[in-house]
């Protein structure tokens, strides 16, 4: 599959390719060519856009994290991740709704306690 995703990406569904991007370590190139890969043919999947954003909040990439976070969803994960961006842009009060929306999510969990609820 990694070989398929360099050559022919376009006979890949998201979770091949999502599978592939497990092959690479977070943050790696190969990784986020990847990722780059998964939104191209698959720009309006929530959890295509949402896995981008996450390996762009790793990357530091605040305003491409936004941007993708936009068309991820409201999965508790979703959630936490906005929860996360807020945080980094010191939007304390955001950040905590942001976590609250995301539910039982012991992630999110948390990341909350460490804002001080």
């Amino acid at each position: 599959l990694a070989q398929v995703i360099k050559t022919d990406p376009d006979k890949m569904s998201l979770n091949q390719m999502f599978r592939v991007s497990k092959l690479y370590p977070e943050g790696s190139p190969a990784f986020n060519e990847v990722m780059d890969t998964m939104l191209k043919y698959y720009p309006d999947d929530e959890v295509a856009n949402l896995n981008a954003a996450s390996a762009a909040l790793k990357n530091g990439d605040l305003q491409k994290a936004a941007d993708l976070l936009k068309k991820s969803g409201d999965s508790p994960e979703a959630w936490n991740a906005r929860g996360i961006l807020a945080s980094w842009n010191g939007e304390m009060d955001k950040a905590r709704e942001c976590f609250k929306k995301a539910g039982a999510l012991s992630e999110a969990a948390k990341n909350l306690e460490m804002l001080g609820k």
